[in-house]
């Protein structure tokens, strides 16, 4: 992802581009993934939408509210690609390059000859946006016996 805008939470939270953002417990698979899940609160606190970030009967994860707002910031772009659980395979020299982070977490990358092999990769790809399905929704068709 190249950063175009940078916001903060409840700067999010209200402008109207990203109403679309927010969960849809009750619609698709796609429109209950929002990412739109904080809306700041009077006393200058967070409420937690439903989403997939809570627990499963809906009540906020504090863990999750905690680590997720602890930077006051949010990174808005189209210029990305999501590949989700079908992504191509990353080629060995920028796995030997420690690019890439392999589950969840964080992985900070100062390495600017790394950051130029990756961003060269992507190029070629010739992609952008999304392109894939999450983990969790190919393991759902998996298991339903659907691909």
């Amino acid at each position: 992802m190249r950063v175009q805008e940078s916001l903060t939470f409840a700067e999010y939270w209200n402008d109207p581009r990203f109403t679309r953002k927010k969960p849809n417990m009750f619609g698709s698979y796609r429109m209950a993934c929002g990412d739109n899940i904080y809306c700041p609160t009077d006393g200058g606190g967070w409420h937690q939408l439903n989403s997939y970030h809570s627990r499963a009967d809906g009540t906020a994860y504090p863990k999750h509210i905690n680590r997720d707002t602890s930077v006051d910031r949010v990174l808005v772009s189209e210029d990305f690609v999501y590949f989700g659980a079908e992504g191509p395979s990353i080629p060995d020299e920028l796995k030997a390059a420690r690019i890439v982070l392999a589950g969840r977490g964080r992985l900070k990358v100062t390495d600017t000859d790394a950051i130029a092999a990756f961003e060269a990769w992507l190029v070629e790809l010739g992609v952008q946006g999304y392109q894939g399905r999450p983990f969790d929704m190919v393991e759902a068709a998996r298991k339903r016996g659907a691909q």
